[in-house]
């Protein structure tokens, strides 16, 4: 028997839609990733800048996957998730095609993940591109709330000299798994097309006995809110809002779900009483607020209705251009 290591493939999933430039550059930064072996999936969500022919001239050595259909973060990745598995890849790394990893980030990945015997989920520390600060490093579970808390600097930055930080989710911009777990758990849930789909499947995972780490030695940079723009703006209020409800839905049962949909609706309540009081009625950000909940309670998942594109374009002041 040869006494050589077995490298170990790691499926990197892009997911790209008028964001191409980005992709471009992400992709770049994953050829400099020592000791594994890396398979580049693009998956373009149906975009309408030219980004196809631009990533198949830029990116010949990327399988570059043609989807008919913007699926959003969920159903976009589903479709690279599921081709790195037909490859026989070891791995899937989801990366957000406006982030960049450094040289260690995919094998530290797959060092811990090697030591947890290939049964834990596991994220990169994702920092800023522009000011290098923490963008997440982890988070814990609130009861009150019974969802997740993100960690903070300074209070919890101790956390960052451990090499692993047990956390209740890995950010999808940065996810690493095995392909065991994928098939044990499954992939994400295309309901939420965008937000909290990442949460979603990290929870899952928990109730088959699969935990959650982010490894501090991984790091990745991000261009965070390219294409949502800030959380004030009518695509991530919208996503949030129907988001947050279908997750509660799914994970939180019995009495504290009831005192959940409680608080959201005196939530609700105070905001329209704050709206009416300040003259912010028609605002973009209050009725895509309105239209979360509506969608949530008329079952309308997946894409957002197209108003909330609109107003969200005339919000940035430009067309939407990343996959975040």
């Amino acid at each position: 028997m040869s006494g050589k290591a077995i490298v170990a493939k790691v499926g990197v999933v892009l997911l790209n839609w008028n964001g191409w430039r980005y992709t471009v550059a992400a992709a770049g930064s994953l050829q400099s990733s020592p000791g594994v072996s890396i398979t580049t999936l693009v998956v373009d969500n149906a975009s309408t800048d030219g980004s196809l022919e631009h990533l198949r001239d830029a990116l010949p050595e990327a399988e570059i996957i043609a989807n008919p259909v913007n699926a959003g973060f969920a159903g976009g990745c589903n479709v690279g998730i599921r081709r790195a598995l037909e490859l026989g890849c070891d791995y899937i790394f989801l990366l957000n095609n406006d982030a960049l990893v450094c040289p260690t980030t995919i094998p530290e990945l797959v060092a811990a993940s090697q030591r947890l015997h290939d049964k834990t989920i596991l994220g990169s520390v994702v920092r800023f591109a522009d000011s290098d600060e923490y963008q997440y490093f982890g988070s814990r579970y609130c009861n009150q709330s019974a969802h997740p808390v993100w960690f903070k600097e300074p209070e919890d930055s101790y956390l960052l000299t451990q090499p692993l930080i047990e956390t209740d989710f890995a950010l999808g911009a940065a996810l690493f798994v095995h392909r065991d777990v994928i098939r044990q758990v499954g992939m994400f849930d295309e309901r939420f097309y965008l937000t909290y789909e990442d949460v979603d499947l990290c929870y899952r995972a928990r109730k088959c006995g699969i935990g959650c780490a982010m490894v501090t030695n991984s790091v990745v940079y991000h261009h965070a809110s390219v294409s949502m723009g800030p959380e004030s703006a009518p695509l991530q209020t919208y996503f949030l809002t129907r988001n947050e409800l279908l997750f509660s839905e799914k994970n939180v049962g019995g009495i504290q779900l009831f005192r959940l949909y409680c608080f959201r609706l005196g939530r609700l309540f105070l905001r329209i009483l704050r709206s009416t009081i300040n003259g912010t009625l028609s605002s973009p950000s209050f009725r895509a607020m309105l239209l979360g909940y509506r969608d949530y309670l008329f079952r309308r998942f997946g894409e957002c209705p197209p108003v909330i594109r609109r107003s969200t374009a005339a919000f940035l002041g430009a067309p939407c251009g990343s996959a975040d």
